[in-house]
């Protein structure tokens, strides 16, 4: 995470485009606009980075402009996106490969994909020179940012994401849920009031990290575990998701990893839950207060966001619009 950026901010900001919570996006959009040069730098890195690991079909056909409405529509559209996320799944299995662990390999043909992206990982330009020869076969490199400045993390999620559209083809995106067409106007008025404030403090966040250890010791559950679980039944929870094989797989070879079967995490975390949402809630209290105390005092820069980026998707259509990388 940024070191200029408050991690709960951070964190909030993942949590709400995961879940869908568009109304909450946008006022987090308002909130880092009015911020410095490096928090917008963050949020224009993270619209790309977080399309490619929800929503990877839908990465390279976002639009970005010079200016900041761009890229939170690009976070509103990631946001109520159905999620696919096999790039993420790939990407990460083969980051984990490329760094030693072989552990990531189940004997299985699929195995010979997790050695590709490995392998692309340590020789990126060879991996691109590769990608871009797929121009002919109907894949467009032109528009896929090939991650400079990202982490090594997220540059293999984009190369996972280039070499399934290459190899397979991008899958059609869905409608948007809560949409029959994605030729209907968007909507971003979804409802905020059931966001779960407690799940931003994860293992990232100060007061995620004491109340994880504290648990984990009273429980005695590995850290290790009770991490895990909280990211697979909380921090990863989306609104809805499409396909994503690579994805399970991803999340089979972390419980294993952890040593932990699915049938126990859920008994574990019946009982761990509880505790966490307990110990949280003074913190969730404050963070929502903070939020509801920001957006009321800064309403007018948050409907003027809104309705840009509004003006931005209905803009869409009319010639000129041109792709501005955000790497």
């Amino acid at each position: 995470m940024s070191r200029h950026i408050d991690p709960r901010y951070q964190s909030l900001l993942q949590k709400s485009v995961r879940r869908g919570y568009t109304r909450l996006v946008v006022t987090l959009g308002a909130f880092f606009k009015l911020l410095g040069a490096a928090e917008k730098r963050w949020f224009r890195q993270q619209t790309t980075i977080m399309a490619f690991r929800l929503c990877w079909p839908l990465a390279p056909n976002l639009t970005f402009t010079r200016h900041f409405n761009s890229k939170a529509a690009g976070m509103v559209s990631v946001a109520r996106s159905v999620k696919n996320q096999d790039a993420a799944g790939l990407g990460a299995m083969a980051h984990a490969f490329s760094t030693g662990d072989p552990s990531v390999l189940d004997n299985s043909e699929a195995d010979r994909i997790i050695r590709i992206i490995s392998s692309g990982i340590k020789r990126p330009d060879d991996f691109w020179s590769w990608f871009d020869g797929h121009r002919q076969s109907g894949v467009s490199s032109t528009l896929w940012p090939r991650g400079r400045g990202a982490s090594s993390f997220d540059r293999a999620v984009i190369q996972a994401a280039a070499y399934l559209a290459a190899t397979t083809g991008p899958p059609d995106l869905q409608p948007e849920f809560g949409q029959e067409s994605r030729q209907e106007p968007l909507s971003i008025d979804s409802a905020d009031g059931g966001f779960d404030y407690w799940v931003v403090f994860d293992h990232h966040t100060r007061e995620g990290q004491r109340v994880l250890a504290d648990i984990s010791r009273d429980l005695h559950i590995p850290f290790s575990q009770l991490r895990w679980l909280l990211f697979y039944f909380e921090g990863a929870r989306i609104g809805q998701r499409s396909g994503s094989a690579w994805w399970r797989r991803y999340c089979q070879w972390q419980f294993k990893k952890v040593g932990i079967g699915l049938e126990q995490a859920h008994l574990i975390w019946q009982v761990a839950r509880p505790q966490l949402m307990a110990a949280l809630t003074e913190d969730a209290s404050r963070l929502h207060r903070e939020i509801y105390r920001w957006k009321k005092s800064h309403q007018v820069q948050v409907n003027e966001l809104k309705t840009e980026i509004l003006q931005f998707f209905s803009a869409l259509k009319a010639p000129g619009i041109r792709q501005k990388s955000l790497f």
